[in-house]
Parts: structure tokens; sequence; C-alpha cells
């Protein structure tokens, strides 16, 4: 078992990668998800982070959970970079942590769903920032958990308003089509699981269906389950990850990992 944390620069300890994996040559090499927990751009949910990890670990998943850039001086794109150096390191290393370099997906909660997808349909950006190769920040598929998805309402307005240093309605029409999700996904964009409450109501699954039929538009593989119970943020919607709040714990809503699992299993190299 290799844990770790990685910083990607000496002069910023904000920023970190924490390292879950199996190194066991006796079996195949791993399939890897990059973890991005939410916190609507003004913090990052040790929560979501922790216990998704152990449980992906738990089920042959090696898992690397991100702490971006939150704060008063983090304005995007700063954290779709912080994005893409976890994917650079996660796919440099690949060996070292027993991955499959062509089997990594991304996972991201709330706006950290926002975060993985820019990283998905802008990660061009991060490429040309970063001085990387076309479509080598790609990854093989696209977890999104109860996702910000779209600048145009409903969406959560706070979560714009942390990303970009100020509100919402100050956003130009082109700064609002940019950083909306489900305006952005093409033919190339990878597959996509998608789940969300029907309970949820801090961040409104209109912008999950809406991605959805984005995907739907142009054939790109999209799995969509809707739960019926659970408020936002219950993360593996299990007791060990509720920190006591007994609306966390949906026994509905658990299966969404053994779900996703089945999902990037169903996905070929």
């Amino acid at each position: 078992m290799i844990q770790e944390k990685i910083f990607f620069d000496k002069n910023d300890d904000r920023v970190f990668l924490d390292v879950y994996a199996v190194n066991d040559s006796t079996v195949a090499a791993r399939d890897a998800v990059l973890v991005i927990p939410g916190g609507a751009y003004s913090g990052v949910s040790a929560r979501e982070g922790l216990y998704t990890a152990l449980a992906f670990i738990a089920r042959g998943v090696n898992a690397f959970v991100l702490t971006y850039s939150v704060g008063h001086d983090a304005v995007y794109p700063r954290q779709l970079l912080d994005a893409g150096r976890a994917l650079k390191y996660i796919k440099e290393n690949a060996d070292k942590y027993h991955v499959n370099s062509a089997r990594i997906f991304a996972l991201g909660y709330s706006a950290g769903g926002h975060l993985l997808g820019t990283l998905t349909t802008l990660h061009g950006v991060a490429e040309k920032e970063l001085g990387l190769p076309n479509d080598y920040l790609k990854v093989r598929g696209s977890i999104f958990c109860y996702p910000v998805i779209s600048a145009f309402a409903p969406t959560h307005v706070n979560s714009f308003k942390n990303l970009m240093k100020k509100p919402l309605d100050e956003y130009t029409d082109a700064e609002k089509q940019l950083l909306s999700i489900e305006k952005n996904v093409t033919e190339n964009t990878p597959p996509a699981f998608i789940w969300h409450t029907s309970q949820d109501y801090g961040v409104p699954i209109s912008g999950s269906l809406a991605l959805a039929e984005a995907y739907f538009n142009v054939k790109v593989p999209v799995e969509l389950h809707i739960f019926p119970y659970g408020p936002h943020g219950i993360a593996v919607a299990t007791e060990y990850s509720s920190n006591g709040n007994e609306n966390f714990v949906q026994p509905r809503a658990q299966i969404w990992i053994d779900e996703a699992l089945k999902w990037m299993k169903g996905l070929d190299n």
C-alpha cells in the first residue's frame, strides 16, 4: 500500500494530491480515479475525498484525491491547471503506482464536478498552459456526482461567484458559455457516468439532466442515475461518511459506487 502526499509547488502547500494506491505486481495494472471533492470553490471537502478514495481502493481501483486552489486568489483557470497537474502526475507515475495509464478516470462532486467538467471539455486549455501534447489530459471516463454544471439558471450561483471572484450576473455571455459544461460537450468528450438525488435543493438536478442530454446529442455514451432520496452532499451515502448527519445515510444511493465500477469495467481500453 502506498499512501503519500504530493505537492506540485514547493512554495504552495495548499494544493496537493493524496495518493491511495496498491502496487501489486502479481496482478494486472489497476484502474485509477482522480477524485475532485466539492466545496463551492471556497473549500475542499475532506469527507468526500477520503471516503471515496477508501471505497474505490477497496474495490481494486487506485485513488488520488486532489486538494485544489480555493480562496481569494484562486481564479479560473487556476483550478483547471491544478487538476491538469494532478492528472499529469498520475500518468507520469503510472508504473510506480501500478496504474494502467490508459484507464485513468476522474470523479468530481458538486463544484468539484464542475472542475471535472472543465477538465474533460477544456483540457486543451490546460495542455497548452502546461506544455503538454494534445489529448494528454484526456481521461478514460468521467464520474459526475451531484455536479454543478451550468452558468445559466437554475444553478448554484455561489460556486460561479467563487470561481471567477465576481457575481454570476456580471459574467459575460462568452464566460457563461465557456464555463457551462453542457455547452462544451463534443463527440471527443470522454464518456460519462452521472448521478444526483431528486431531493438535492442545493444544486438542482437540471444541470445533470442537461449534461446527460448534451452527451446524448453528440452520441457519446452516458449513464444517468437519479436517486429518490438524500440532500446535497451525501458523498458515498453511508454512515461512516455521514459525519453524524443521518440525512447523509441513504441506502438507495449507496449503490452508486458499484454501479460506477460496472460502468468503468464496461469501457474497453
